[in-house]
């Protein structure tokens, strides 16, 4: 599929060897492939569109397999200052600094909420990368500000819950889970985890019952799920 791909925007840039979409695309394939000349294909791309922040991210992660991680690092800390919002960037750069050992690798997702606020999406992911790896402590206090500050998103509260409970705090989960006002699939896959922590296994039985009866081809609830 690749190779029908790279064919397919050789063959427009052929036509048109400035066309901004065809170049983008060709640069993500040479990437995917681990071309040698993807760093090439991205600055061509860059040359013809040069504020595409998907070009830059793109010529960042090719610095990165290329190990230039510092001009990786430099693009990827310009990209989260320029675009505080935007979660590809932020992910890569927690990725970069994860990867240089760094014990605070997520705190720009910190500043990106100083600087928009109102954007609850940066909270919720800056949790995730957290929990990714394993600081679930670390996770639910970034999720129990969320639940502060967005208290109309109860999906917030289901995070701290989740968080929680995998970092221990099973006396929380339980009041947090207590509350919670949302009864979707999620959270009941959610909590049968929780259920399976706490030893409470007939519960969380039922719990994944429901789940299948709104989604009967649910295979993780099939397998009966991983604590």
């Amino acid at each position: 599929m690749l190779c029908c791909a790279r064919d397919a925007f050789d063959t427009i840039l052929e036509q048109d060897s400035k066309h901004p979409a065809a170049l983008r695309g060709r640069a993500r394939i040479a990437l995917a492939c681990g071309d040698d000349a993807a760093l090439d294909w991205f600055d061509r791309g860059l040359k013809v569109d040069p504020v595409s922040a998907d070009l830059w991210l793109g010529k960042a992660q090719a610095l990165d397999v290329t190990g230039d991680s510092k001009g990786a690092l430099a693009i990827a800390q310009q990209l989260t200052e320029q675009a505080p919002n935007w979660l590809e960037g932020l992910r890569f750069l927690a990725q970069l600094r994860l990867a240089r050992g760094e014990n605070d690798f997520a705190s720009h997702y910190g500043a990106a909420t100083r600087k928009v606020p109102r954007d609850p999406n940066i909270w919720f992911d800056w949790a995730n990368q957290l929990a990714a790896t394993d600081r679930f402590e670390d996770a639910a206090k970034v999720a129990a500000t969320s639940a502060q500050r967005f208290p109309g998103q109860p999906e917030f509260q289901l995070q701290h819950a989740s968080h929680a409970s995998a970092a221990g705090d099973l006396a929380r989960a339980d009041i947090l889970f207590a509350t919670l006002a949302i009864n979707s699939s999620e959270r009941m896959r959610t909590e049968a985890r929780h259920r399976i922590r706490c030893g409470q296994f007939e519960v969380a039985e039922d719990l994944l019952d429901a789940v299948l009866v709104a989604e009967p081809d649910d295979i993780t609830v099939q397998g009966r799920l991983a604590a």
